[in-house]
């Protein structure tokens, strides 16, 4: 049997997981036995020093790269990646933020997000898919090395550097937000805990321009910067300064409210889906939300994700003080939303909004709580836990047909890079750089039928016919029919379509 990278990167990630669990659970119980012996390792801090720098800030980025290349060639990155890749396209090709798979609409129709057209340049340069999910890597993975700088700042010394970075790591946030399809938001970790750590130093200017990208990300960025105006509020007695934080949150309040106003505008005329479905249950409106703050704890099963998250940090956040108020703000929104909904339960990358400041507040709880005796045995056992929890990189099998790995560049070798297309979403991310490309989702998919264009190639696959839903499924073969398309490849369950007027 062949060697196959895309296997065994992601099966490697899960062997370096395990291995570090196990690595993190002798320790503690290493230092549980023989509290002296973290003595000896303050005082080799260049060494810790230095392999910080080669673990977290080079090996793990370059092998978190690998991991989303090998997503992408395994066809794992679905349906938002491949809307990610056709806004890039655009944007690099001077359409601006809209998308042909959202029904031409801007991207600001759904989310005030744009980071991924910043990278339109690196597109140019190298138009596939693999560029984002490359940055999506780096981006996630050079994080770690961020929590590590941010811990040894805040705390002063390899030691805390250590224990936060590992913390960050270890956490199922991490993990997921790493393994999740590309997306604006998930540079939000990255772009804080280096402007958070920037900020630290007293690199102002760093700090300001992490902050404005920051704002690329969503539209909950602005609750970000309420919380740390509200942070510093409490925590000066400055006139000037408090002016300066009642002014920042006064500010957010108003950015929030602008965002929110250019998302309505872009979706005037559109009836997809509706920006608030996942707060039915607080009344589907602004309004309504603001007027039902108990939403954020009943049923009480909703605040289990936030238990777990800080669980997952060994709670120290909640020894932060008033550095946990940053995090707070900008989970209210997935607080107040409905239970059960991917938001809501913080998971894959809608982790990202709260990690990147409760690793923050995790930094402040543990200068707070100092260098007492159980603490490193007690993190570093949490940190063990979670890496042997989030030890899985591989896909479930059944997700899709292992043999596109082989059929499925085949298949898209007969579809021109130009042509006008509908794919199976999970080809989506492959054959997206291009202007006109509609997604042929399991699910009835709002966007497909607004802006509808006639393709001249379809990709499909048995396997998408089997799961989608049959009227999805006989509204696509029947306006196929209808057109004449014929049959040019076909291997596997894969099939390409043609229009006749394009051969």
């Amino acid at each position: 049997m062949a060697w196959d990278w895309t296997r065994a990167v992601p099966l490697g990630l899960e062997w370096l997981w395990a291995g570090g669990g196990a690595a993190c659970l002798l320790a503690a119980g290493t230092l549980a036995l023989r509290p002296r012996f973290s003595e000896k390792l303050e005082g080799s801090s260049k060494t810790m020093d230095r392999l910080a720098l080669l673990g977290l800030g080079l090996l793990l980025p370059a092998l978190f790269a690998l991991f989303k290349l090998a997503q992408f060639h395994r066809f794992e990155l679905m349906w938002d990646s491949g809307v990610m890749a056709n806004l890039a396209f655009n944007a690099a090709h001077g359409d601006g933020l809209t998308s042909s798979v959202i029904a031409g609409r801007s991207y600001l129709s759904v989310h005030f997000a744009f980071t991924v057209a910043l990278l339109a340049p690196l597109v140019r340069l190298w138009p596939s898919t693999a560029v984002l999910a490359l940055a999506h890597g780096l981006a996630v993975g050079s994080a770690a090395y961020a929590a590590y700088r941010l811990g040894w700042k805040v705390c002063g010394g390899p030691w805390a550097g250590w224990m936060i970075a590992l913390l960050a790591a270890s956490h199922p946030f991490f993990h997921d937000i790493e393994g999740s399809v590309l997306d604006n938001s998930i540079f939000a970790l990255p772009l804080f805990l280096w402007g958070a750590l920037a900020w630290e130093s007293g690199r102002r200017g760093w700090a300001l321009l992490c902050a404005l990208l920051l704002l690329t990300t969503r539209e909950t960025m602005p609750l970000l910067f309420a919380g740390l105006g509200l942070y510093g509020l409490l925590r000066t007695d400055d006139r000037r300064a408090r002016a300066a934080c009642l002014g920042l949150i006064a500010l957010s309040a108003a950015l929030l409210f602008a965002e929110l106003k250019i998302i309505e505008r872009a979706r005037e005329g559109f009836q997809g889906q509706d920006p608030w479905h996942l707060f039915k249950a607080s009344g589907g409106s602004p309004v309504a939300v603001l007027l039902r703050p108990w939403a954020l704890a009943w049923p009480p099963g909703k605040l289990l994700p936030l238990l777990k998250a800080l669980l997952g940090l060994g709670f120290l956040p909640l020894a932060a003080g008033a550095t946990l108020l940053p995090a707070f703000l900008l989970w209210l929104p997935q607080g107040l939303a409905d239970g059960g909904t991917m938001y809501n339960a913080l998971i894959g990358h809608n982790a990202v909004y709260v990690f990147g400041p409760l690793v923050w507040a995790c930094a402040h709880g543990l200068r707070r709580l100092g260098r007492r005796a159980w603490l490193a045995p007690v993190l570093l056992a949490v940190s063990g836990v979670g890496f042997l929890r989030s030890a899985r990189f591989l896909m479930p099998p059944g997700m899709n047909p292992a043999a596109w790995r082989q059929a499925g560049p085949r298949a898209m070798a007969h579809i021109p890079p130009d042509a006008p297309l509908w794919c199976d979403e999970f080809f989506l991310p492959h054959l997206g750089m291009r202007r006109q490309v509609k997604s042929l989702m399991r699910t009835g998919d709002p966007y497909f039928e607004p802006g509808l264009f006639s393709p001249e190639r379809v990709l499909y696959s048995e396997h998408w016919a089997r799961l989608t839903e049959p009227a999805v499924r006989e509204r696509v073969f029947s306006e196929l029919r209808e057109r004449g398309f014929i049959e040019v490849f076909r291997e596997g369950d894969l099939v390409v379509l043609a229009d006749p007027k394009s051969l």
